[in-house]
């Protein structure tokens, strides 16, 4: 406003005394100089400002962006965090399960065990009987008919020691057979049906079914065996990739509570930051920047202004001094 004061000042007073042109010509080169200087300063100004604005704005989507990228690093890290969890649960519950399973299993493998052992006495026993039944009824059929010799010294010590069998005691002999013996038989065979009776209770064929039902348990039991100890070992694999997956499940939760705690702390800075910039964009902030605006668009005008009147002087000097040339 100075320079522009003084720019009008000396223009009237060239107007108002042409006669004297080499007095007024250098004041008036001197202020367009001037003119011209405070013109450059003022665009500079507006320069700066309008630069300082677009740095702001550069700032501003920077830190956005990082703003972004944190809350994405904290997002991935609390998911892997809840999967981590949830793996660790689960196998934490299987562990819990594997347990009680492989208890149950063991005793299902104790129970089956003794069952199997008890159908193999079983099975045995009723083979056996089976056979000497059939021994037995193999011998009286060789007996049948012939003059018998039993044993008495043999079954007498049989009985000390609490068999009471007579099987393998009889022996025959050429003699001709007794009128007894031979009464016996026809009267145990023909009219009394002892051998029959006595077929019926030794029953050779019941031994032998029994004995193959008992098999048939057997087979069962050391079926259930084999399928119990089969899936402890199962379990007892699959509790040691739960122990496994439980230990990277922490290893993992470890991992992704650094990852959560940078990004948060990123978080933080770069919230600072933007509340800083937020701060410059407040009500006040904003009367600032329209204040500084309206001083830049001012200083861009009186430099256009000041550039006008230091070319308009810059006419009038040259005018002057072809006047005072014509004057001479």
């Amino acid at each position: 406003q100075h320079h522009l004061g003084v720019l009008k000042h000396w223009r009237k007073a060239a107007q108002a005394s042409m006669s004297a042109p080499n007095m007024l010509l250098p004041a008036l080169i001197e202020t367009g100089a001037e003119g011209g200087e405070a013109g450059q300063e003022a665009g500079q100004e507006a320069e700066a400002l309008q630069g300082g604005a677009d740095q702001d704005d550069v700032m501003s989507e920077d830190a956005e962006s990082q703003h972004r990228g944190a809350v994405q690093n904290a997002n991935e890290a609390v998911r892997r965090i809840a999967a981590a969890k949830e793996k660790m649960q689960k196998a934490e519950k299987y562990l819990k399960f594997a347990d009680q399973r492989i208890q149950v299993l063991e005793q299902e493998n104790a129970t089956a065990m003794e069952k199997f052992q008890h159908a193999h006495e079983k099975s045995g026993h009723y083979a056996k009987k089976g056979v000497s039944y059939r021994a037995k009824q193999a011998e009286v059929e060789s007996l049948r008919g012939k003059h018998v010799v039993f044993d008495k010294a043999a079954y007498a010590q049989r009985v000390k020691e609490g068999n009471m069998s007579r099987y393998g005691l009889y022996t025959t002999s050429d003699e001709k057979q007794h009128f007894g013996e031979k009464t016996w038989d026809i009267l145990s065979n023909h009219i009394l049906g002892l051998d029959k009776l006595m077929k019926n209770i030794n029953n050779a064929s019941t031994m032998d079914t029994k004995s193959k039902q008992y098999s048939k348990l057997e087979r069962k039991y050391a079926a259930q065996q084999a399928a119990a100890e089969e899936e402890i070992l199962e379990v007892e694999s699959k509790a040691q990739q739960a122990e496994k997956d439980i230990e990277d499940a922490k290893k993992e939760i470890e991992a992704m509570l650094s990852v959560k705690s940078e990004a948060k702390a990123m978080q933080r800075e770069v919230r600072k930051k933007m509340v800083q910039e937020k701060r410059g964009k407040s009500p006040a902030g904003q009367r600032r920047a329209r204040r500084v605006a309206q001083r830049a668009e001012k200083a861009a005008k009186e430099a256009e202004d000041a550039e006008a009147e230091a070319a308009e002087a810059s006419e009038d000097a040259q005018q002057a001094e072809e006047d005072a040339e014509q004057a001479d």
